[in-house]
């Protein structure tokens, strides 16, 4: 909870101290350019002992896999992609090792949870695809990486990492801290150009309706907006962040990026 804001940056991270926060990364994280800034972020929040958890995406990685296979586009119901088995097979799948690897090779203190751990209930109208029911084997106190492949009646299926971090603030909330989603954009602005540095509860559902006087979201940053909202009353605080930022939306009652607070924690 917070508890108010003159505290020191120190004083923050001992609030921290002993506790475990998710992180939350798409697939952008893991490429060439990106992937030392996440080791590093990382790598700081452990010397601070602060646990981690690293929740995994892979779009860039999938779509790169299927365009060395097939010209056509994937194929999409309503505007969401459906794996196919040779989505799977072709794409999905590979992008998976993918990062796998480059997590193994680059933050070799983490754990990577195997897929047979993630629960799923399948989504046939998408094709091979799963809803995460529970998560097992998962010690928040250990670093541990999951990521957007889970197990739906001994099938691999194809999983969105929103919802696994979702899935873990609704079984494991009491062990666990905070959430940052890490972005490219690091926060949501204003319609003035200015960065939203809190946003409330309370103000969530005027933001989803398209009716906040001062801000707008949407595509990715509206499921993040209603992901925040779903976890909120369960963990109290999600942050929307870059991972160069983590450390410095900890430090600082007001980071650079959008902390979203549940509304009655608030002090």
């Amino acid at each position: 909870m917070l508890k108010g804001i003159s505290k020191s940056a120190e004083s923050f991270i001992r609030l921290y101290e002993g506790t475990t926060v998710v992180l939350k990364a798409s697939g952008t994280e893991f490429l060439p350019d990106n992937i030392d800034t996440l080791a590093s972020c990382i790598e700081e929040l452990t010397r601070n002992n602060i646990h981690c958890t690293l929740v995994f995406g892979g779009q860039v990685q999938i779509d790169r896999h299927w365009a060395r296979h097939h010209r056509d586009m994937r194929p999409k119901q309503n505007g969401i992609g459906i794996t196919t088995p040779n989505v799977l097979h072709d794409a999905v799948l590979p992008a998976y090792e993918q990062v796998r690897t480059t997590i193994a090779e680059t933050i070799p203190s983490m754990q990577i949870l195997d897929p047979s751990n993630v629960q799923c209930t399948p989504i046939p109208k998408y094709g091979l695809v799963g809803q995460v029911g529970r998560i097992d084997h998962y010690n928040p106190e250990h670093p541990t990486a999951i990521g957007f492949i889970g197990t739906a009646d001994d099938q691999r299926v194809n999983i969105n990492a929103d919802e696994v971090t979702r899935a873990l603030v609704e079984e494991y909330h009491h062990r666990l801290n905070e959430v940052f989603f890490l972005t490219e954009r690091g926060g949501i602005d204003s319609v003035y150009g200015k960065r939203a540095e809190i946003i409330l509860s309370d103000e969530i559902p005027a933001i989803l309706k398209d009716k906040h006087p001062r801000i707008r979201v949407q595509g990715g940053m509206q499921k993040k907006v209603e992901d925040a909202q779903a976890m909120l009353p369960i963990i109290g605080k999600v942050a929307i962040t870059t991972s160069a930022n983590v450390l410095q939306e900890i430090e600082n009652w007001k980071g650079s990026g959008t902390l979203c607070v549940q509304s009655d924690q608030l002090t």
